[in-house]
């Protein structure tokens, strides 16, 4: 499209909504998502999963309007998500009281005999909180 014609659409858009007034109205957004992240310096053996729910403003016409807006954000916002929560959540994890968790052990043990050698290093590893 040239930019003549362009700037000619825009100014009938214009006009048209000079004519009915602001056709846009605000909606509330709250959308549930999860985060998952492992940690490379444990071979991404432990898995954080965090669930919440967050609310955004949208202006839209409709419903549909808001929707298609959401699924943009939603695909191409995921890493702004994850920065989000990820700092949110790090920044009050110091006040969690670990009476408070919940735990959940799995089914599956590995039991290996060790030897002293690795009694050792096991408890050097604790020590050195690695």
């Amino acid at each position: 499209m040239s930019e003549s014609l362009t700037d000619a659409l825009h100014k009938i858009e214009g006009l048209v909504t000079d004519a009915l007034g602001n056709r846009h109205s605000t909606f509330s957004v709250k959308f549930p998502y999860q985060v998952s992240f492992t940690f490379p310096e444990g071979d991404h053996n432990t898995t954080i999963t965090i669930e919440t729910t967050s609310e955004a403003l949208r202006y839209g016409r409709d419903e549909q309007d808001i929707f298609l807006q959401m699924q943009l954000d939603q695909d191409h916002g995921r890493s702004t998500y994850a920065k989000h929560i990820i700092d949110w959540g790090s920044a009050r994890l110091y006040n969690i009281d670990p009476k408070d968790v919940s735990i959940t052990y799995g089914d599956k043990l590995q039991i290996d005999l060790m030897t002293d050698d690795q009694i050792d290093e096991f408890r050097e590893a604790c020590l050195d909180d690695e």
